[in-house]
């Protein structure tokens, strides 16, 4: 945002004139969203930092201010002021004149030192401070922006720990970002405010995607101000109009014309999990499904085939001569769901696995596969490959702890992607899909869907995605989004936990929104 702020007004857009509208639309999205707090007897009150952010909250005052509301601007102390704040502050003061305000009852400076431009602002204690939201209906945060990093310190911090006292009583509004939050990696710091809606100008911002920041940031909404983002961004938020759709089916189609997927997994001790990826395949399109299992297939679909002749007790490198065959046959992969760490697991993933390179075959690499990868170290990475980690999984892989891949989830997405090359999906909340510079975000799904399984059903429906002609990448992305959109389905109808057959029941209606009729 920085870059695309600094591009605009060196096209010969004023940073003022950027304010101004910021802070005019910013008033028009709070009349029509709070319009019964408006609309009480009690105060709005904004708190303004020292920077542009605070210059924001200003530029709202006045407007609010303007149109009859009863409104009271609390400026922090701060070592710097913003040119723009400062111009605003003058703005506001001339219309408080106008508008026969009284400036020692309406302006108000928290902190030691008065800046000149405000030395007629009222100066107010921490009692003071407080006191002034006994009466308030609605609380405007505008004191920290996107270029704040780091705790709140001083007079922020005071401020932000007398706010967040009163969450539970008096909604928030945040411009731009919540005070307190890292905004490209979601960090969450302490104090930090916890706001109702955020009103974040022209695009949102990476870390309000992510938790814990995404809890803090309430409803979103994007402020357009006309900012030039033309030459695009790193990340992009996935949503409908993104995507890629299936072609449509022509009426002389046969199974064969929608792909194979072959899954590969299955232990002793998680049968089930290759079952889950094979039955998301089928429903969400693929023509010819198949389980290469070590585990016990007694609950196997009829619909879905298995590879080996008899039942297998676990794997070992002699079924290599019974897999190896099937991928003369140019199926998509799904490897590891349910597959174990055991000995004979890992001894024929190791041997399986340079098969799968040499032979050049599309593969989803999942749960215990990129274990067994991590653990014995083997070099796995190219363009054939979708690698779909959570956090522990991911932790594994590149050596950290999963709190640091959770610290920064974007880093780690990247990090993954320069280690393993191919399109990494590093799951979760707003899972994050990463390839060769490119990254996404996911906007669908729900906390129901942290279920057994839902990642094996994930897996499933990418690879089918890959076996009905989809490249990777979009495999990956429109994959991660119908498996979001289906599990929402799955809550809507359940209004409470969902198990990972949930899911699976709403992919395929969830699919043909995505099917060109």
């Amino acid at each position: 945002m920085k870059v695309f702020d600094d591009t605009t007004i060196k096209s010969g857009v004023s940073a003022l004139s950027l304010m101004e509208k910021a802070g005019q639309e910013m008033y028009t999205a709070i009349t029509r969203i709070y319009r019964a707090e408006l609309n009480s007897d009690h105060s709005i009150i904004i708190v303004a930092g020292c920077g542009n952010n605070g210059g924001d909250g200003f530029v709202v005052a006045r407007h609010l201010l303007q149109n009859g509301h009863d409104v009271k601007v609390v400026l922090l102390e701060g070592k710097k002021y913003s040119l723009e704040l400062e111009t605003n502050v003058e703005h506001f003061l001339k219309t408080a004149i106008k508008c026969n305000s009284y400036i020692q009852t309406n302006c108000f400076f928290f902190g030691k030192d008065i800046p000149k431009f405000a030395k007629s602002f009222c100066r107010i204690s921490n009692t003071d401070f407080t006191k002034l939201f006994d009466n308030c209906s609605l609380i405007i945060d505008a004191i920290l922006g996107t270029s704040s990093i780091g705790a709140p310190r001083e007079a922020a911090a005071e401020a932000i720990n007398c706010i967040s006292s009163l969450e539970n009583s008096v909604k928030v509004v945040s411009l731009d970002i919540p005070s307190g939050i890292n905004s490209d990696t979601g960090e969450v710091y302490k104090p930090s405010i916890k706001a109702h809606s955020t009103l974040t100008v022209q695009l949102i911002k990476l870390g309000m995607l992510q938790s814990p920041a995404r809890e803090s940031c309430g409803s979103i909404e994007v402020i357009d101000i006309g900012i030039d983002t033309s030459s695009g961004s790193e990340f992009s938020l996935l949503t409908s109009n993104s995507l890629p759709f299936l072609p449509k089916r022509a009426l002389n189609a046969h199974k064969g014309s929608f792909g194979r997927v072959i899954v590969i997994g299955g232990s002793a001790k998680f049968p089930g999990a290759p079952i889950l990826s094979a039955r998301a395949s089928l429903g969400i399109g693929a023509g010819l499904v198949f389980v290469a299992s070590g585990g016990d297939l007694r609950g196997l679909p009829d619909e879905i085939m298995p590879v080996f002749p008899e039942q297998k007790k676990g794997f070992s490198s002699e079924l290599i001569e019974q897999v190896v065959p099937v991928l003369e046959e140019n199926p998509v992969l799904v490897l590891g769901p349910g597959l174990g760490q055991e000995y004979g697991a890992v001894e024929f993933l190791k041997l399986f696995l340079r098969q799968v390179i040499s032979s050049g075959t599309r593969a989803v690499i999942d749960a215990d596969a990129l274990n067994i990868i991590a653990k014995e170290k083997i070099i796995v990475s190219g363009d054939n490959f979708v690698f779909t980690p959570h956090p522990g999984e991911a932790s594994r892989l590149l050596g950290i702890s999963s709190e640091e891949v959770e610290k920064d989830r974007y880093k780690s997405a990247k990090s993954l992607s320069e280690k393993l090359g191919g399109v990494v999906i590093l799951k979760g909340a707003s899972s994050i899909i990463y390839s060769k510079k490119n990254g996404f975000v996911n906007s669908t799904g729900n906390p129901y869907m942290a279920t057994p399984g839902s990642g094996d059903v994930l897996a499933g429906a990418i690879a089918s995605l890959m076996a009905q002609g989809l490249d990777n990448l979009e495999a990956a992305k429109l994959g991660v989004f119908i498996h979001g959109i289906a599990g929402d389905k799955a809550f809507k109808k359940n209004l409470g936990p969902i198990i990972a057959s949930d899911i699976i029941e709403f992919l395929p209606q969830s699919i043909y929104e995505f099917t060109k009729k």
